[in-house]
């Protein structure tokens, strides 16, 4: 919708104004969530205690070491990606005047902070500026590559319980 919106503007649909103004109504729904981050604090011990070796199940061990050490490293460095980029999205593509988890109607003082960033031109460089398109899709894409991970993890999750159950029951 963004990037429609930003479009339009570009093809004098709206007035500056009205572009920001949309703009930031829209930037109300924009929210980043804190990162999930796996506590592997157990399977450390369970591998420091060599108790991962009474394992008999090759198979359980590989799920097990699978999930900890590759899934969860990789959503380890997909979370400071992603944490990286809601920083740089805020500030440089698409700043949130009255912050990034409060909407417009929360903060009684946001038009006049809005009018202080129109009046100062603190939207030139993102809003406005020819390259938002750009940088606005590359955020949507790192975001929607971190949910596919967070949905392969959660099915790894599911599958590595279904197995330690399986186990258990012989």
């Amino acid at each position: 919708m963004k990037n429609l919106t930003f479009l339009e503007f570009q093809n004098k649909k709206y007035s500056e104004s009205e572009y920001l103004d949309k703009m930031l109504i829209l930037g109300d729904s924009l929210i980043f969530g804190t990162s999930f981050f796996i506590n592997n604090a157990s399977y450390k011990n369970t591998i420091a205690s060599g108790t991962f070796s009474n394992i008999r199940s090759i198979e359980l061990k590989r799920k097990i070491s699978d999930y900890y050490e590759v899934y969860g490293e990789k959503l380890r460095d997909n979370n400071k990606i992603l944490d990286d980029v809601r920083v740089y999205y805020f500030v440089n593509t698409f700043p949130k005047p009255q912050g990034w988890f409060k909407k417009r109607s929360d903060n009684k003082d946001s038009d006049k902070i809005i009018e202080y960033y129109k009046k100062n031109g603190l939207f030139d460089e993102s809003l406005l500026s020819k390259k938002f398109i750009i940088y606005n899709q590359e955020a949507k894409s790192l975001v929607e590559i971190y949910l596919r991970l967070m949905k392969t993890f959660q099915k790894n999750n599911q599958e590595l319980i279904k197995l330690v159950e399986s186990k258990i029951k012989n």
